[in-house]
């Protein structure tokens, strides 16, 4: 009888411990980026809607006045889903950085591939129709009800102690601008939302002066000089690892920690989803993704790039929004010390490749950087022609 008894506490007891442990929390996507490590961890349910872009997979929250308004979605691995971003550019420390740093062992999600999570995938990679291409453009955002594991970083991007030293790097997704991330489990009540891209676009904020923005700190001749050394020689591993395949899954090497080793103790892993960079899209594909460190090594097999070709010539669009002062010497190392405009630009590039063994061997570039000082108010429009 007693030994009965003990059996069936013994039972309650683990019903009561899985009970507790697939308990699913309800919390708004500002609740989370509020406070993104009360949720760490957590099963929660979340509604939202859903965007997938160029270089973006993300739960939309509205007025939760944080830098980043979203929570960065992410399929379990080996999902194998065609939503999510086209490339992802991702920063872990190297193996060989100095810091000492806990990788968090988290609970495996497993995805209900049911009818809903097929049309909700299907949505969010539809490509959109423009009139000129667009890539990771898709037709559709869409209103839904997640349910997946939380992930709270309380931090992002790099990590610095008091004398500048970088001692860490915490957030999710591109960049590692998002303090939360939702691997999913389950998604219902789809709501597709027509995108209109032809009322795109934010206006510009407001500049500062060029007198400004070049202040007494900024770096000299010899500083300038580090930097570009930060890149290491032509040939040399400089922390960049580039790899072909879903930018939309948990990555196998996911932690602060790269198992790889960097020159400078930072590694960038740069993600291209193969399968929508084919055909067309690979010509004006987003080479300016990668730089802020342009010597890399494309991997082994498989992937889109030209076969037999020596030399290959991409024309792409180069934007972005002038948020940070850099330390490294890229775009001809106009914007070192720089203090940031808030403006955005968006100028052409063409850069050619020597492809030798596979791997490329010298690269060329043919950048506007004029133009890019002058649309970000660092530079005095051209002078009208003579007689205007």
């Amino acid at each position: 009888m007693k030994r009965a008894m003990r059996f069936a506490m013994l039972m309650s007891g683990l019903v009561i411990s899985l009970s507790v442990r697939g308990q699913v929390v309800d919390a708004t996507v500002c609740d989370i980026l509020a406070n993104p490590m009360s949720f760490d961890g957590k099963t929660v349910r979340v509604k939202g809607v859903v965007i997938a872009g160029f270089e973006e997979f993300a739960i939309k929250g509205s007025g939760c006045n944080q830098a980043v308004n979203a929570i960065w979605l992410s399929y379990p691995e080996g999902t194998k889903g065609k939503a999510g971003p086209v490339a992802l550019l991702l920063l872990q420390l190297g193996k060989n950085h100095p810091a000492t740093v806990a990788n968090v062992r988290r609970s495996p999600v497993t995805l209900d591939r049911n009818k809903d999570f097929k049309t909700f995938d299907s949505l969010l990679s539809a490509p959109a129709k423009t009139s000129g291409m667009c890539l990771g453009c898709v037709r559709h955002a869409v209103a839904a009800t997640l349910v997946g594991r939380l992930d709270g970083s309380p931090d992002t991007g790099l990590i610095r102690d008091s004398a500048g030293k970088v001692t860490g790097i915490g957030g999710f997704g591109n960049l590692n601008r998002y303090r939360a991330r939702l691997v999913l489990q389950s998604v219902s009540e789809l709501a597709p939302q027509e995108i209109d891209y032809s009322k795109g676009g934010a206006p510009p904020g407001e500049a500062a002066s060029a007198g400004g923005s070049f202040t007494p700190g900024a770096p000299t001749a010899d500083q300038v000089k580090r930097g570009a050394d930060a890149f290491g020689a032509p040939g040399e591993d400089n922390g960049v690892n580039v790899a072909f395949g879903g930018a939309n899954e948990v990555p196998s090497d996911d932690g602060p920690k790269s198992s790889a080793d960097s020159p400078d103790g930072l590694v960038f892993q740069a993600v291209f989803d193969g399968e929508r960079l084919k055909g067309a899209a690979t010509v004006p594909s987003r080479s300016c993704l990668l730089a802020d460190r342009r010597r890399f090594a494309w991997p082994a097999a498989p992937d889109p790039r030209p076969r037999a070709a020596s030399l290959v010539v991409v024309r792409c669009t180069y934007s972005g929004t002038h948020r940070g002062k850099s330390p490294f010497p890229v775009d001809g190392g106009m914007l070192v010390g720089v203090q940031p405009t808030g403006r955005t630009f968006e100028v052409q590039h063409i850069h050619m490749y020597r492809l030798r063994d596979g791997k490329i061997a010298e690269h060329f570039a043919n950048r506007d950087d004029v133009g890019m000082m002058r649309q970000l108010g660092l530079l005095p429009p051209p002078a009208p022609p003579s007689g205007q």
